[in-house]
């Protein structure tokens, strides 16, 4: 395999294994032990405060583990608006190296893709 092919594997793997690095959550919480009423009304407030309806606040109270409510009780501002449904924002440094990948996957393809790819096809 030419230097090409590695470097085409290479970023094969860099591309398609970032999927690898993504945490996994439990999506069950544990319901071992009843939560605090009074850390989930905080909870829940606080939840209300930030923008989220009454009954998702209600869900999002309800999913959390006794350990999870009294943490966020004693930290209000721990709990904060990320991210957006409608709206999609991205850091400088992401647009920046994003386009730089872009044109750089470009430039590869472009110099050596083909023949890395399909060495017996006439790539020109």
């Amino acid at each position: 395999m030419k230097v090409t092919g590695w470097v085409a594997a290479l970023l094969l793997v860099m591309t398609a294994g970032t999927a690898a690095l993504a945490d996994i959550v439990p999506n069950e919480p544990d319901k071992s032990s009843s939560p605090d009423s009074s850390a989930a009304q905080t909870v829940r407030g606080r939840l209300v405060n930030l923008g989220v309806t009454a009954p998702e606040a209600e869900t999002i109270v309800t999913s959390l583990r006794p350990e999870e409510l009294a943490f966020f009780r004693a930290n209000p501002k721990a709990n904060d608006v990320v991210g957006q449904d409608e709206i999609v924002v991205m850091f400088w440094y992401e647009w920046v190296f994003g386009l730089a990948y872009a044109y750089a996957s470009w430039k590869f393809w472009d110099t050596w893709g083909c023949e890395a790819f399909f060495p017996a096809n006439n790539c020109n």
